[in-house]
């Protein structure tokens, strides 16, 4: 299933005006879906802040499990404290309440990210040798079930991405002036935790206390062509991340014997 969009800036409705143009392909298998994107935006566009995507998944998905740099906030050119490792938290600890609320929370070079129903402990299940989800939750008619436990997002071998996970919307970090105000909306709440997987991410700067610029390194110069892919894979409690994420790096060539892809 493939889908192209066109989107230009608010109000343009100019056919030659500024764009970005997106092209996303859905390769839907039984046990997964292999997400690939190609995007392009004219050189008239600043540097962009990200390229990536963002999806709204469940409230209950609020434990997160992933492997990458951690365990602490990190971003491409702050991440040289943060670790690789296999890292747990949850969605309300990964938020970093900064007095005028802005992008935080951010997790740097990460090869899969997990999110769990609030009732699972990732912990407990790490080294666990599961079976795929292919295996135990598919259900008569071919296809993953419902009672699946979380998603996982699993990035090709030798790639990795910036992610983000939590209850906040970029909308409501815009326009909240005050931390306060911004747990005073996380109460009512939009019923969503929000996943971002960004394919580039640019530096935050700050260098010194009175300059906020970035080093051109760690800019995303608009005009470039960027490609990119993801798989995502329903996962239940019982499953091991790492174990899920290993066996999606499968080729769809290699998939496609044991389960056909669905077409729409």
């Amino acid at each position: 299933m493939s889908a192209t969009y066109r989107l230009t800036p608010s109000g343009t409705t100019r056919h030659n005006a500024s764009a970005v143009e997106v092209k996303i392909n859905h390769n839907v298998f039984c046990d997964k879906v292999v997400v690939t994107i190609e995007a392009t935006a004219t050189k008239k566009f600043p540097p962009f802040p990200r390229v990536g995507v963002r999806m709204r998944c469940a409230d209950h998905l609020s434990s997160v499990e992933w492997f990458g740099r951690g365990p602490h906030e990190c971003y491409p050119d702050r991440k040289s404290s943060a670790l690789f490792g296999r890292f747990t938290s949850t969605t309300r600890e990964m938020h970093v309440p900064y007095i005028v609320p802005s992008e935080n929370g951010g997790r740097s070079d990460v090869s899969w990210i997990a999110l769990h129903s609030q009732s699972v402990n990732p912990a407990s299940i790490m080294g666990h040798d599961r079976p795929h989800p292919a295996m135990t939750s598919i259900s008569q008619e071919g296809c993953v079930n419902s009672a699946t436990a979380g998603l996982l997002v699993s990035m090709p071998h030798y790639s990795v991405a910036q992610v983000s996970a939590q209850h906040h919307a970029l909308e409501a970090l815009c326009t909240a002036s005050h931390t306060h105000e911004l747990e005073e909306m996380a109460d009512a709440g939009d019923g969503s935790v929000h996943l971002h997987v960004d394919h580039l991410h640019m530096g935050i700067g700050g260098d010194d206390s009175w300059t906020p610029s970035v080093h051109p390194q760690f800019m995303i110069p608009s005009g470039d062509l960027w490609k990119w892919s993801f798989t995502l894979v329903p996962i239940l409690a019982t499953n091991d991340g790492f174990v899920v994420h290993n066996s999606s790096q499968r080729t769809s060539h290699d998939a496609a014997h044991e389960c056909k892809p669905r077409t729409q």
